[in-house]
């Protein structure tokens, strides 16, 4: 009988959390700023030769941003690396070669 009791209790507060979260993931796209998109940062040629699994991960994250945008931001002595050019290129990303600091 407590068993039962607990997972209802359980189980009431899984629905809770989902419901809360299709709430707040709607209303970010419906009314968050179309200003806000996720960036990769790539610094390093590990960076560069991993874009493919970096830019992936930030496309299964975009849904959380109102306007489904995702950049990368290269260091210039990275800027012609084959591996990251063909990885923005699969997956259509914006593209800014960042200014030496």
């Amino acid at each position: 009988m407590y068993l039962r009791a607990t997972v209802e209790i359980i189980a009431a507060l899984f629905a809770v959390f989902g419901l809360y979260s299709a709430v707040r993931l709607i209303t970010q796209k419906l009314f968050g700023s179309e200003k806000i998109f996720l960036v990769v940062e790539i610094k390093e040629r590990a960076d560069a030769e991993n874009a493919y699994m970096l830019i992936r991960e930030a496309m299964s994250a975009f849904l959380v941003t109102s306007s489904c945008r995702v950049a990368v931001i290269v260091s210039p002595e990275l800027s012609e690396n084959e591996t990251l050019l063909r990885a923005v290129e699969l997956w259509g990303v914006e593209y800014y070669i960042a200014e030496k600091e």
